[in-house]
């Protein structure tokens, strides 16, 4: 009714939070272990500053490009309750929203396996 605008708002904060975490959240402690002295050793980094920055940059496309192909898809598994739970600001989020957020992914992970693959 005339007083929704106080219910709005905070919802609307819960749902910044709770997108916020989705696109960012998980991969944040993925690229963390590639910056570890011993993760490091496993893995065939390039000792020039320009091949270093080539190889982070794909291993964080790589890691936010899985993390959101897997988001998306349990996003879309669980559409109802998403609904549900932020009723009145995404009673219009459909299953192909979260189709272009999976391929967004995989174009991500994409660029960040050929960043890490191409060295020269």
């Amino acid at each position: 009714g005339a007083r929704r605008w106080l219910v709005y708002p905070s919802i609307a904060v819960v749902l910044m939070f709770a997108t916020g975490l989705l696109i960012i959240g998980p991969p944040l402690p993925v690229m963390g272990a590639v910056f570890d002295d011993d993760f490091e050793q496993m893995l065939d980094i390039p000792h020039t500053q320009a091949g270093e920055i080539r190889f982070v940059l794909g291993m964080g496309g790589v890691a936010f490009g899985s993390w959101w192909i897997l988001a998306a898809a349990f996003c879309a598994a669980f559409l109802r309750p998403i609904r549900f739970v932020f009723a009145p600001l995404l009673d219009g989020l459909r299953r192909k929203h979260f189709a272009v957020l999976a391929a967004i992914g995989a174009l991500v992970a994409a660029v960040g396996a050929a960043l890490i693959y191409y060295r020269h």
